[in-house]
């Protein structure tokens, strides 16, 4: 319908565009929650820049890997929210970097720099 009206010499107004790669996820962050055990995290970040709405996005990967370079890292979770809880069993303490990846019909978008964390033993 669209090619039609614009054919016949008319535009069309706020006309919706296609969303492609998604840009990285912003402001990876911890959050300080005093209720979880001292061997859990909480990550937390936005959805990336350029997004329009939560449904430009539609699943992210969280990865923890033991050096900043992403290819090392392991997939540990998928979710549809833009915050993650992940625990060490370690029962050791451990010095970790998070990368979280979201996707779109499109694929995968961009990966940020590795978030940094350091995870208390069980």
């Amino acid at each position: 319908l669209q090619a039609i009206i614009v054919s016949s010499g008319f535009e069309i107004g706020n006309a919706p565009s296609a969303q492609g790669l998604l840009n990285p996820v912003e402001a990876l962050r911890t959050l300080n929650v005093t209720s979880l055990d001292k061997n859990k995290v909480k990550l937390k970040w936005k959805r990336p820049l350029g997004t329009t709405t939560s449904k430009s996005v539609s699943i992210y990967e969280v990865y923890r890997g033991t050096t900043s370079v992403f290819a090392d890292a392991q997939l540990i979770s998928t979710t549809t929210r833009t915050d993650f809880v992940d625990t060490n069993a370690t029962g050791a303490p451990v010095n970790v970097f998070y990368f979280v990846v979201a996707f779109n019909s499109k694929g995968a978008g961009a990966v940020a720099p590795g978030l940094p964390v350091s995870l208390l033993g069980a």
